[in-house]
């Protein structure tokens, strides 16, 4: 069985996967047996059990689980005064109260342009889920309508005070919790399958608080109760001990599934979308996984120029539906873009792939930069990433988009004949479990192997390789629109290289300053030699001035160029 982390401590399931070719595998070992086994290579080796690569998966036993952890939110009785409400925190309050101001980063919510600035409507539109948990009394909602009237500063200390604490650790106390967490790893992070120890990827459920999503998220701010044994679905395998539940508790089911790879499941309150625990991508399943998807790829690259050769033709069909095809196809060919999926509103924030993009997100320009026929986008792709670009096309795909944003309005969609779906299946009769996802990774992979072919010689030392590697891997970024998020010091170092530049500017503008008063004295005495030449006379003071003087530009020259 496998060992899970939730907040509220631990549970073990047991899972099988597919049955094997030499029959269902169930070999009980121990927990400390199984982690102290030594490692039996990669994951496409044979199976411990038959020596054959069969696709059984090995149950464990473990120890019974520790008690679950103590509450991580606000502590009980700190004053939290909203106004008209002077009141200290009932013990139910905590994880919201606490996740709140861990979030606002202070005791009162940011301003306007900050990214927690919608979190009150969140949680305003959440009330009527908190009265149905009792997370607030029927006085205290008539109370409390606005949570900028709220005072959190007690319990933002109480943060700022725990924080400062952790930094402050001995080093021998930090070794010693990383031993721990490192221990717990060990424990419950690992699982048996195909005879390896695979490791599981996710073992702990998110702990009560506040919903953030990516970018604006409409629900942005709404609390995420504690997951519970009621609510987390077991998946082990027939013949294995069901895990037994904390005491008072138990399991919303137990099933025994072979179809999927996830070993325990429960759905969240926001969402409602189902959370996973799943074996870690270096795992076999998810190793298979990734090797077919390059697979299909690798099969696109034999068949792509057929079919850029079909959507150019489709550039001048008859049928609007195919016009739209076709463009969208070269987008997603050239640019690496995302297919993009239909969304309901009001569930998850504004992004958009290529088949929905609106009539908002393009701009042409007959010419830009130099270039004809430019198309700039500018929409917010996955995860609320920013996709600005401006991109020359071909005069057919420039005429097409004419055509497509005739007489509509902004927030009409550019093609509003096409689906993820339609264009999928269209995809399908050109090449078998060909999508418009493949194109992108087919477009990656080759981007970065001719980056790499370009940039790298076999002579080359390994320090050389490594640059020529992360070069042509920042371009398959830039391809991909793959961009890191900001770092929270992101400011503050941006002003302090602000002010080190006009530190530098200023020192410039100086030397620049004494040069050119140096050089004018220099032209005055130069002036002042050449009489002295002319009638005869050599004066040994001025020349010896002339050469400190010399000697005093060139100090500046180097003081300028450093």
């Amino acid at each position: 069985s496998v060992c899970v982390w939730l907040d509220w401590g631990l549970f073990r399931c047991g899972r099988r996967a597919r049955p094997s070719r030499c029959g269902w595998q169930a070999v009980p070992l121990r927990v400390r047996e199984a982690l102290s086994a030594p490692a039996t290579g990669c994951w496409w080796g044979p199976c411990l059990s038959c020596g054959r690569g069969a696709d059984a998966a090995v149950r464990r036993e473990g120890a019974p689980p520790p008690g679950p952890p103590s509450c991580k939110g606000s502590p009980v009785g700190t004053p939290a005064a909203a106004a008209g409400w002077p009141g200290a925190l009932r013990p139910v309050c905590p994880p919201a109260s606490g996740a709140t101001v861990s979030l606002w980063g202070g005791p009162q919510p940011r301003g306007p342009g900050s990214r927690c600035h919608g979190m009150g409507a969140g949680l305003r539109s959440s009330s009527a889920g908190l009265a149905s948990v009792q997370e607030m009394t029927a006085a205290e909602r008539k109370v409390i309508k606005r949570l900028s009237k709220c005072d959190f500063t007690e319990i933002h200390r109480h943060f700022a005070d725990r924080a400062a604490a952790r930094r402050a650790l001995p080093r021998e106390e930090k070794q010693r919790l990383k031993e721990e967490a490192e221990k717990l790893q060990q424990e419950f992070g690992y699982c048996i399958l195909d005879g390896h120890r695979e490791k599981i990827g996710n073992f702990k459920t998110e702990p009560p608080g506040l919903f953030r999503g990516r970018g604006d998220h409409p629900k942005m701010g709404m609390l995420k109760r504690r997951v519970l044994p009621e609510d987390v679905t077991i998946n082990c395998g027939r013949d294995s001990k069901v895990p037994e539940p904390p005491a008072g508790h138990q399991w919303k089911e137990v099933r025994s599934d072979r179809t999927v790879t996830w070993l325990a499941s429960w759905t969240e309150n926001v969402q409602n979308a189902t959370k996973y625990v799943m074996l870690n991508p270096s795992s076999k399943l998810k190793g298979e996984r990734d090797w077919e998807k390059y697979e299909v790829a690798r099969r696109l690259k034999g068949v792509v120029d057929e079919i850029r050769s079909r959507y150019r033709a489709d550039w001048k069909s008859r049928e609007m539906k195919a016009r739209q095809r076709a463009v969208a196809l070269y987008f997603i060919d050239k640019l690496a873009l995302r297919a993009g999926n239909e969304k309901e509103e009001g569930e998850s924030a504004d992004t958009v792939g290529c088949c929905s993009l609106r009539v908002e997100h393009v701009q042409l320009h007959p010419e830009a930069d130099g270039c004809p026929y430019v198309v700039e986008f500018d929409f917010l792709g996955k995860d609320s990433i920013r996709y600005y670009n401006k991109v020359p096309v071909e005069k057919p795909v420039y005429r097409n988009l004419q055509l497509f944003l005739e007489n509509k309005d902004p927030g009409e969609e550019l093609f509003d004949r096409l689906t993820t779906a339609s264009l999928n299946k269209h995809l399908q009769d050109l090449m078998d479990g060909l999508t418009a996802k493949v194109f992108r990774t087919y477009n990656a992979s080759i981007t970065l192997q001719g980056q790499l072919r370009a940039l790298t010689r076999a002579e080359d030392s390994i320090a050389a390789k490594l640059l020529s590697y992360n070069r042509a891997n920042r371009a398959v970024a830039v391809l991909c629109n793959h961009q890191r998020a900001p770092p929270k010091t992101f400011e503050k170092s941006m002003q302090a290289l602000r002010l080190k530049i006009e530190a530098k500017k200023q020192q410039v503008a100086e030397a620049k300053a004494e040069l050119e008063k140096a050089r004018a004295g220099h032209a005055s005495r130069e002036d002042g030699r050449s009489e002295a030449r002319v009638s005869g006379r050599c004066d040994p003071e001025l020349g010896s001035a002339t050469v400190r003087f010399s000697l005093h530009q060139f100090l500046l020259l180097v003081v300028s160029c450093g």
